[in-house]
């Protein structure tokens, strides 16, 4: 078959729905450029099939959303990336984990919710397809977000010729709807799927202003594109009913809906002949009718929230208060618009006399959203962002692989150990023959003689040191020196620490053994103020999250930051402004739960002697450690992991 980057999942092209919509839009372009398959979860069963621009399209299996045949269609085509296009919190981790995984996903509320949150590590880039949705993934935390935006087909969805739509439009309503319209009625118009108990649409709002408006203006429709009585939504003839509307507000024939005979150009037809279109929504993640509404030169009236702010500029928006939001089912805020100035819009609309500059302006606005632009602008952009920062990783590895890379680098951080930094830097270069070692220094502006005695190694052909002017705490000094790291492994120390003879090449030699292996935890023995010996155990993430401290001290391979960029962090501050706490606790969860990593528990490997002192940078207080174990449970609550 024909070689192929990327596979697509969501919905078949030729499903009438807006992932459907999308899938038809950009995969011939994709796939023009990159070769590109479709995991068409919904609207293809049975049999693969190649569609009209040589896309494949592989049918769904048996689970609704093909958690259980992705990782078979990836290994299939030999995409070297999957893009995904529906909600996140449905794809399964532990399947998608596994993937280059792209997810192009909808934020429809402020805040997100526990599942997606939960979803979302997994992923090696996320595509916002609003500037709402992306500001609450940053404000979430995550950093490896492109804004990728929906497109419209503005060939398809234009102006034409208003009277002969109206007419048409005017005509088949009568015919479906066995009753005659004024040719000069007031034309309201919404297209929008009829799911949930109450609608995430948000008819009721919609029915509520324009009953207001019809009591005043009453040569007035309201057509609403959509399946009046889904089984999975609201009876929506009921509803107009309970509103005092059932003669004005008007639904889709049934038959014409799911037979097909709505085409797209038939629906910019409808667009042209209404005089505004409206969508009271109490979130969206996008928004694409709105966009055809404008492009075929509609006015319109939305919700001032979520998405749909920033797709109605050239429109009427509704405020949400305040008082008027209210939590989601599953978390996050969406809002509930005021019909008062809603049914004002309306008659704002009917009122206007210049309304042709309205519909120029929306058409014009609508111009920034047409689909080839998008994928030119945005999308193909992003997907080439990622297959660099993909090279960049794979060519550092290989960059590094081509010198002689030492076995392991050790990253001490210290800060005023003048009386101990000896002892930790011999622990390492003259105690571990038997392995190449490289020893990365990085003092954290010490102000004791630790950079006096730090100067002597300067020069040392397995020692780099480097001197940070400014404070920064243990966590971002790691993070410094683990930026010129060479070694196949890492682990960390301070300087007040020493490591047991020969244990380094123990540990290196048996994470050689055992490849399948992430990371190896071996024995710490703790001196100073306490005299713990810790010895490490068989354990899982969930035995992990359950306790209040680290297994022992950690040694990992170097990709897990040369390809996946983890990094140390820290949960507090002292009162100097350094970070500091719990940063083996976390980073040991960030390889288990963001990249799956299994460990090597060697139960009778003494590694490093641990000092505990009140002025080191290990050092915690019981204060300190109250405090520590707080800010980790609020961390990983984001999960949803509540066993902690």
């Amino acid at each position: 078959m024909q070689s192929t980057k990327i596979l697509w999942h969501s919905n078949a092209p030729h499903v009438p729905t807006g992932y459907g919509n999308q899938t038809a839009l950009f995969t011939p372009l994709l796939h023009q450029d990159y070769g590109c398959a479709i995991s068409a979860f919904y609207g293809r069963q049975g049999a693969s099939v190649v569609n009209k621009h040589g896309v494949m399209e592989l049918p769904v299996v048996e689970e609704p959303y093909g958690n259980d045949i992705i990782h078979a269609y990836a290994q299939y085509t030999k995409a070297e990336v999957v893009i995904s296009l529906l909600d996140a919190y449905v794809c399964r981790p532990e399947v998608w984990g596994k993937l280059n995984w792209i997810a192009w996903l909808p934020i429809d509320r402020k805040g997100l919710d526990a599942d997606t949150l939960k979803v979302l590590p997994y992923t090696k880039r996320i595509w916002a397809m609003s500037q709402f949705g992306q500001k609450q993934l940053l404000d979430a935390g995550f950093t490896n977000v492109d804004y990728v935006p929906h497109g419209v087909d503005t060939s398809v969805f234009r102006p034409i010729d208003r009277a002969r739509a109206r007419k048409m439009f005017l005509s088949w309503l009568s015919e479906t709807q066995n009753k005659r319209f004024n040719d000069d009625v007031f034309v309201v118009m919404t297209n929008a799927a009829n799911k949930g108990r109450p609608s995430r649409k948000n008819f009721r709002n919609m029915f509520a202003a324009f009953a207001k408006f019809h009591a005043k203006y009453n040569n007035s429709i309201f057509y609403v594109h959509t399946n009046s009585a889904s089984a999975i939504g609201e009876d929506l003839q009921a509803l107009a009913k309970s509103y005092g509307c059932q003669d004005s507000i008007l639904f889709t024939n049934e038959l014409a809906f799911f037979t097909g005979n709505l085409d797209a150009q038939t629906l910019n037809n409808f667009y042209n002949a209404a005089d505004v279109f409206m969508l009271l929504s109490y979130g969206e993640g996008f928004g694409i009718p709105i966009l055809e509404a404008q492009a075929s030169g509609c006015p319109v009236i939305t919700s001032d929230g979520s998405a749909l702010h920033e797709l109605s500029e050239a429109g009427l928006r509704v405020p949400c208060t305040p008082t008027e939001a209210w939590l989601g089912g599953s978390g996050g805020f969406w809002h509930v618009p005021n019909t008062s100035v809603a049914a004002k819009h309306l008659e704002t609309i009917y009122n206007d006399k210049h309304v042709d500059l309205r519909r120029r302006a929306a058409y014009e606005f609508a111009q920034e959203y047409d689909y080839k632009l998008v994928y030119e602008r945005y999308m193909k952009p992003a997907i080439e962002r990622f297959f660099a920062i993909k090279q960049q990783a794979l060519s550092s590895v290989t960059t590094v692989q081509k010198r002689k890379r030492p076995d392991l680098s050790v990253v001490l951080a210290c800060y005023n150990n003048a009386d101990t930094i000896e002892r930790a830097i011999q622990s390492v270069l003259n105690k571990q023959r038997g392995i190449d070692v490289e020893l990365i220094v990085v003092d954290d502006a010490s102000t004791d003689n630790t950079r006096l005695i730090l100067s002597a190694y300067e020069h040392h052909d397995n020692v780099k040191v480097i001197y940070l002017q400014n404070g920064v705490g243990q966590a971002e000094a790691l993070n410094q020196g683990l930026k010129h790291l060479k070694g196949r492994y890492v682990c960390k120390m301070d300087g007040d620490d020493y490591f047991e003879d020969y244990a380094l090449v123990k540990v290196v030699n048996a994470l050689d053994e055992n490849p399948e292996c992430g990371f190896a935890v071996a024995c710490t023995q703790e001196f100073g103020s306490r005299n713990n010996y810790i010895k490490p155990k068989e354990f899982t993430k969930e035995d992990l999250l359950r306790a209040n401290y680290a297994y022992g001290e950690i040694v990992y391979r170097s990709e897990v930051h040369l390809l996946h960029g983890l990094k140390y962090r820290a949960m507090l501050k002292d009162e100097n402004g350094r970070g500091f706490g719990a940063v083996d606790y976390d980073f040991a969860l960030q390889m288990m739960h963001e990249l799956g990593l299994t460990p090597l528990v060697l139960k009778d490997v003494l590694l490093l002697h641990y000092n505990v002192r009140p002025n080191s940078m290990n050092a915690v207080s019981k204060k300190h450690t109250e405090q520590i174990i707080s800010a980790m449970r609020k961390y990983w609550k984001r999960l949803e992991l509540n066993e902690i």
